[in-house]
């Protein structure tokens, strides 16, 4: 450790056991600093000096020979020495003799201020991260205005500090019969303090911290938020406290799942911010109870009470025992809210049911893999703990790719792969979207209560007439999936007073029709939209309670539109392209057809398939 002599402001060595009483400077950082390379090359150049200077004539003045200043008893060229540094700075704080903390933007009050909220309340000092562990760690700090003036001590001030940083005074108070140590505080509440302050650089969010927690970690900068992230994981390897996985907007109310299946999140907060409304949890712990979570480097496993929530609805309908639901699970967490004995947070949790399908026809809670989803949580009795089974349930730290990457989802819908050569797509017409240029991937438009979506419509042209149109139209397949029995992880019956019905992409209804010169791609799509609309209100009349369109397709010969049977319509599925796309073939009988998986050939590039010797 470096210390500067308050008399010759020069620096000096120290090893641990060596190390003589110092003081210690808090402060934030200007413009024109003095580093530890300009002490030995004029250091009164720079702006920084008078600073410097001030805190070595305040130490010399009440008796103190050495003193610490951050911006030059550290070489932050080399990166060992500032990785120490800044795990060792919450004990060098802690051990300084006293520590003073200098508010360059605060004047100086000849009068006891009215207000200190509005006084000290609006200093930069109190919103950078590092002079949290500086306010927090020293049994004495002693505020001094801009122009070095005594303004108070942390003891004294401790009620006006609690208003202004949201810490406990008793954390701040040194005094054997008020003060708390750091260790009393949760997770979450040490976080909150944290979740208004900012640094310079986005890693030090975490490296401001380490010593709040009593973690020491590696120095990683070009990391960003991950920083943050490896800290909560050091933290769960040293504290069992679940409050840490508690973050978020709190409480979220009895109309709590708006659309849990559409926000995924990560299971770690991105930044300490997202504490901010988590100051007053605490955890809660019973000696018959022990379920720490076990981590690993991509999930976490975590055994508690767990409920399935069979109240969630999404765009499609939700059903526990097909092994393509999603499923909502409510996670309680051993920890509460300060003033709350009777309830403890809990998670809502999310499924990937392709991440790790349930195999069977039954789900299985072990089968699948969780993730977070809404920002708030939700409270559960905390009596669930003795009455409910204990299971242990999977949460990854961050939702799988096939949530978080919307690239992935797009992945449905059809390809044209075949056309008759010489013939091309003009454009693209749906309702939904309007008119379009040729897309490669023609997206599912919205389904329809006939369990049919809306019709694409392309547009073709080829070296002769007549002009086309393809009509394109998913077709859902519906399986009602009222669950009659409760699921075997569950033990206990649960009844839909409703059907419930699951649309499953099946397969395609497509025709290829003659395009009138005087019409155009909006009218064809209005023509079959109202066609088929007199199919459905036809299966309407004859059944009270249709969940599907007939089979028994309109007579095309009734149809306005001429269907062209010069050309063959085919639709395929390839697993290579995934269980949801679909691939378009339409081709001439008695000529030639380009297909779009012939462009690039094997044998045109010389690439011949790998085959093993003596095979």
């Amino acid at each position: 450790m470096r210390l500067l002599n308050t008399t010759t402001l020069k620096l000096t060595m120290f090893l641990d056991g060596k190390i003589p009483p110092y003081t210690i400077l808090s402060h934030t950082w200007g413009s024109e600093e003095v580093l530890f390379q300009d002490l030995g090359n004029n250091p009164s150049a720079k702006a920084g000096w008078r600073k410097v200077q001030s805190a070595c004539e305040l130490a010399r003045t009440l008796g103190k020979e050495w003193i610490w200043i951050d911006t030059c008893c550290i070489d932050k060229s080399n990166h060992d020495e500032l990785t120490e540094s800044i795990n060792s700075m919450f004990r060098w704080y802690k051990e300084a003799t006293i520590c003073y903390a200098y508010m360059a933007d605060v004047p100086y009050s000849t009068s006891e201020p009215a207000d200190y909220m509005t006084y000290l309340g609006g200093s930069r000092w109190f919103t950078r991260g590092w002079t949290l562990q500086e306010l927090l760690a020293p049994q004495f700090v002693d505020f001094y205005s801009a122009e070095w003036k005594l303004i108070g001590s942390k003891d004294k001030l401790g009620p006006h500090l609690e208003r202004i940083t949201g810490i406990g005074a008793a954390y701040m108070d040194y005094r054997k019969h008020i003060h708390k140590s750091l260790t009393a505080a949760s997770v979450a509440e040490r976080m909150s303090w944290a979740s208004k302050r900012q640094t310079t650089r986005i890693e030090d969010l975490a490296y401001c911290l380490l010593g709040i927690f009593n973690i020491n970690m590696p120095l990683i900068y070009g990391e960003r938020e991950k920083a943050f992230l490896r800290l909560q994981q050091a933290i769960l390897q040293e504290i069992d406290d679940q409050t840490i996985l508690a973050w978020g907007t709190g409480f979220v109310g009895q109309d709590r799942y708006d659309n849990p299946l559409g926000e995924p999140q990560s299971l770690f907060a991105k930044n300490p911010s997202a504490f901010k409304d988590c100051g007053d949890l605490v955890p809660w712990n019973n000696p018959r109870i022990r379920t720490r979570l076990n981590i690993s480097h991509e999930d976490i496993i975590i055994t508690s009470p767990i409920f399935w929530d069979n109240n969630v609805r999404d765009e499609d309908p939700f059903n526990p025992r097909s092994k393509y639901s999603t499923v909502v699970l409510v996670a309680p967490l051993r920890c509460r809210r300060r003033n709350d004995f009777f309830n403890c947070i809990a998670l809502i949790l999310n499924s990937n049911p392709f991440d790790t399908p349930a195999t069977g026809t039954e789900f299985q809670l072990s089968k699948l893999r969780y993730f977070r989803v809404m920002t708030g949580w939700y409270l559960i009795p905390r009596i669930s703990w003795r009455r409910e089974v204990l299971r242990s349930v999977v949460i990854q730290f961050e939702p799988p790719p096939r949530v978080t990457y919307q690239g992935a989802d797009e992945e449905e819908g059809c390809l044209i792969r075949t056309l008759p050569k010489g013939y091309a797509v003009t454009e693209i017409y749906s309702a939904n979207v309007g008119y379009q240029e040729m897309q490669p991937l023609l997206h599912i438009p919205p389904r329809q209560p006939y369990a049919m979506t809306l019709p694409i419509i392309v547009g073709l042209e080829g070296p002769s007439l007549p002009r086309l149109a393809l009509i394109l139209r998913y077709r859902y397949s519906v399986i009602d999936t009222s669950p009659d029995v409760y699921m075997e992880d569950f033990e206990r019956e649960q009844r839909s007073p409703e059907h419930d019905y699951q649309y499953d992409l099946h397969y395609m209804y497509n025709r290829l029709v003659l395009l009138p010169d005087d019409c155009e791609l909006e009218q064809i799509a209005e023509i079959d939209e109202a066609e088929i609309g007199e199919i459905w209100d036809f299966a309407m009349e004859a059944d009270s309670e249709p969940v599907e369109i007939p089979s028994v397709w309109l007579d095309e010969r009734q149809s306005q539109l001429t269907t062209y049977e010069a050309f063959s319509l085919r639709y395929a599925q390839d697993d290579v392209y995934g269980d949801n796309m679909f691939l378009i073939d339409l081709e001439d009988p008695n000529g030639v057809n380009v297909s779009e998986e012939d462009r690039y050939k094997l044998e045109d590039c010389g690439l011949k398939p790998w085959i093993d010797a003596g095979v």
